[in-house]
């Protein structure tokens, strides 16, 4: 009998000036919760994203940068 598959979550993470930063950090949070869980999450980030993630991701968090600043543009 083979175990199940490790879930794997992508996080379409935004940030700006009109809507804060809030968004990744809630983010984070679920993120982190899921880890323990077992889950493996990355986020795919705009450039504003992006410079939140750098400062309060921990250490290994996997991101890639949204195209033009589309996280949707990376389905």
């Amino acid at each position: 009998m083979s175990l199940p598959a490790r879930p794997r979550i992508l996080f379409f993470a935004d940030a700006g000036p009109e809507v804060g930063g809030g968004h990744v950090m809630r983010c984070l949070t679920l993120a982190a919760a899921l880890a323990r869980l077992g889950a493996e999450c990355a986020f795919a980030a705009t450039r504003e994203a992006g410079e939140i993630l750098d400062v309060f991701a921990p250490r290994g968090v996997r991101r890639f940068a949204a195209p033009s600043g589309d996280p949707a543009a990376l389905c």
